[in-house]
């Protein structure tokens, strides 16, 4: 696995979505979901993006793969910049970025088979001879833990992480490099997650397919990603080693959010940090640090000025914040 090249470049990204005046925005303002965002990962590289519910992880996931138009940025894949392709230029590029979606009900075709489904990107961008197309969809099956059996059936006659690894296996039928999961565990039971989030490692390891993880499950990314970056109000506020943001935590948010993991072993004590007070609107977010209205450790020049994603400790570990000791 080549985890030294790089696959993808996102600078500087924004994403805002216009609110209409008649629904409690007098002003006629954007709802910054996501702000002024950059990151790189490289082939065969998984980068966990996690954060509180509302961040903006998921809209950057698919504002990436064009499922939402770019307000601002750019969005280089494999050397090629595709912020402005439209629907032609970008149907030959979707064969190698794919998403498996969070929810797997909503995600498949209540009408189409199972066979149909995970066949389907086979179909729109002609890979294999027709003919052989069901022996493909039977092999991906067999794959990712089911059989030839399921292929005639319809989504609502499986169970949930059935339909979880149906998503997984329409996704990766195409060999993609590169693949947004969006939360895909958050819908299963606790005991099939350990089989999925295993599958998907997998899968990746074998395919080399690079992922953008997203999730609120601190101890899901840690086993399954090589990079975190931790996002807040639409901010990518520390991005280092999974084992490095886990062990050496420099913002105060990452901090607070690595207090909240449970621990299983109730004679070890961890200091709880409480954050006061609500999470911004993004409709009207702070002037300068986007955490400064909750930051212990906020001053002056944070509620003026927003801070730059900078080197600070190891090799690859950047925060934004002031003052990360």
């Amino acid at each position: 696995m080549n985890a030294q090249k790089e696959l993808l470049r996102v600078e500087h990204i924004r994403k805002y979505f216009a609110i209409h005046r008649k629904y409690g925005n007098p002003k006629g303002n954007y709802l910054r979901a996501v702000h002024d965002v950059s990151f790189t990962i490289n082939e065969g590289e998984v980068l966990g993006l996690v954060g509180e519910s509302g961040c903006g992880k998921a809209t950057l996931g698919r504002t990436i793969l064009k499922l939402h138009s770019v307000t601002a940025g750019d969005i280089y894949f494999k050397g090629e910049n595709i912020v402005n392709y439209g629907f032609k230029k970008m149907l030959p590029i979707r064969r190698d970025m794919q998403m498996i979606f969070q929810d797997p009900f909503a995600s498949l075709n209540p009408r189409m088979t199972i066979e149909k489904i995970i066949r389907a990107p086979l179909d729109t961008f002609k890979i294999g001879e027709p003919r052989y197309r069901r022996d493909h969809v039977a092999e991906m099956l067999k794959k990712v833990g089911l059989n030839a059996d399921h292929m005639n059936k319809f989504p609502h006659e499986m169970s949930g992480g059935q339909r979880q690894r149906v998503v997984i296996a329409r996704a990766m039928i195409s060999n993609p490099s590169f693949v947004v999961c969006d939360e895909p565990v958050s819908a299963l039971d606790v005991s099939v997650r350990a089989q999925v989030l295993n599958l998907m490692k997998d899968m990746q390891q074998e395919l080399g397919t690079a992922y953008l993880f997203v999730s609120h499950d601190l101890s899901t990314v840690r086993y399954i990603c090589n990079r975190i970056a931790v996002m807040y109000l639409g901010h990518i506020v520390e991005i280092a080693d999974a084992d490095e943001l886990f062990n050496n935590p420099k913002h105060p948010y990452t901090k607070a959010l690595l207090s909240a993991i449970p621990v299983p072993d109730v004679d070890q004590k961890r200091q709880r940090i409480i954050l006061q007070g609500d999470v911004p609107s993004p409709m009207n977010p702070p002037a300068g640090c986007a955490f400064s209205t909750r930051c212990p450790l906020a001053g002056s020049k944070c509620e003026q000025l927003h801070p730059d994603l900078v080197a600070c400790g190891a090799p690859g570990h950047y925060v934004a914040c002031f003052w990360p000791e």
